[in-house]
């Protein structure tokens, strides 16, 4: 061959790998841009990642707080409702001393009307025996009596 015919040669060579460098360069250049657009989905993603994450954390911090204001309502309304229990066994303290001093009182009065009753009832019978024995007294004396002035009369 002649000079010629090899730098023809060595110059379809070269064209024929440029071609290849440029298609190779042409897929490499849409494998980039492949790329930077997976890269910029991904990003999109971390960033709706990122804040989904920061609504998450915002959420739980929002739940943590109104658990924490629930526990603190809970709590104060034990305390009042332990307050008011209390207050109110204080108020019935005095009236359950007054009903036991009253049911006391009661009760004693009873039994002083029970006894009293009992009393009356015995001096009822007494009387009432006094009285039967006294009319039976005044029967046999009225009856001696008619007896003397039947006498007399007849005499």
């Amino acid at each position: 061959m002649d000079d010629v015919g090899l730098v023809r040669h060595q110059l379809s060579m070269e064209e024929s790998r440029a071609e290849r460098l440029d298609h190779e360069l042409a897929e490499a250049a849409a494998i980039g841009r492949l790329l930077l657009n997976k890269n910029e989905e991904l990003r999109n993603e971390a960033l709706q990642l990122r804040e989904g994450l920061v609504a998450a954390e915002n959420g739980e911090r929002e739940a943590k707080e109104a658990t924490q204001r629930h526990r603190e309502l809970a709590l104060r309304a034990r305390q009042a409702a332990q307050r008011e229990t209390e207050e109110l066994r204080q108020e019935l303290l005095p009236v359950e001393d007054r009903a036991w001093q009253t049911e006391a009182a009661s009760s004693k009065r009873d039994r002083d009307l029970l006894t009293k009753i009992e009393r009356l009832q015995r001096s009822l019978q007494a009387e009432q025996k006094a009285r039967k024995y006294i009319e039976a007294e005044l029967l046999r004396s009225l009856a001696g009596i008619r007896n003397m002035d039947t006498e007399l009369h007849n005499c």
